[in-house]
């Protein structure tokens, strides 16, 4: 059996003297609402990928290593709860498959508290480096799929991009891409098996350069919210509404 078909079963505030001190309401957009418009759609992706149902990427890879094993949790995360530590939060997710060559790709975004895409990230770095490989069953044997780093795509500035990969140049290469980036409190992974000769590579970069792209206008918006929101907390309208001192005698 080949690495390929064995990858192919993972699926404001204002005050004056004088004046009452009025707290500016900031709304915070329904994160799901925001979300749902920042992941890739069939017109974002490059020509030959199709929409797919959306699901785990890679649940055929089930290394006994925990470092590895952490590292793919978040890669097959569908719901925050799954993201160890992450607790509560909002997510809005894309798939797609391409043809020729053989790849899926897999998008979540998960919108996380203050702080958590961040501490997130920071453990899938350290799981990372410890795993220089991926034990896979490849028919009546075990085959090892080694890491390859990768660029970070342009625009995240904090992110862990790697590839798990096996092959040559003459029978191509397979395996699977894995990019984490830290979109300010969103964390954007993309988890993509398949193929990467014939072209796959390139379609690859395109797609997950992409999707920084179009998710990271939402994200700062959303960052933006949160600060103003903690700006007009209830802490900050402290004083209650009194007529200022009579300077008459």
């Amino acid at each position: 059996m080949s690495v390929l078909a064995g990858l192919a079963g993972l699926t404001g505030l204002t005050a004056g003297c004088g004046q009452e001190r009025v707290a500016t309401r900031v709304a915070v957009p329904r994160p799901e609402q925001v979300l749902a418009a920042s992941v890739l759609t069939e017109r974002d992706v490059p020509e030959g990928f199709w929409p797919a149902e959306v699901g785990r990427a890679v649940t055929a890879l089930r290394p006994p290593d925990p470092d590895c094993a952490a590292l793919l949790r978040v890669a097959n995360a569908t719901r925050p709860d799954e993201l160890r530590g992450a607790g509560s939060g909002a997510v809005a997710a894309a798939s797609f498959y391409s043809e020729s060559p053989v790849l899926s790709l897999h998008e979540h975004i998960f919108r996380l508290p203050p702080g958590e895409a961040r501490q997130r990230l920071t453990e899938s770095r350290a799981a990372l480096a410890r795993c220089p490989s991926i034990a896979m069953d490849a028919g009546r044997k075990k085959v090892a799929l080694n890491r390859y780093r990768l660029p970070h795509p342009k625009g995240a500035r904090d992110a862990v991009a790697v590839r798990y990969q096996r092959g040559d140049a003459r029978k191509g290469y397979s395996g699977v891409d894995i990019v984490l980036a830290r979109l300010d409190h969103d964390l954007l992974v993309i988890t993509a098996p398949g193929e990467f000769s014939w072209g796959g590579h390139r379609k690859l970069q395109r797609a997950v350069a992409q999707a920084v792209r179009k998710a990271r206008p939402a994200a700062r918006e959303h960052a933006a919210a949160v600060k103003a929101a903690a700006t007009a907390s209830p802490t900050s309208r402290a004083t209650d509404a009194r007529p200022s001192p009579s300077t008459s005698p």
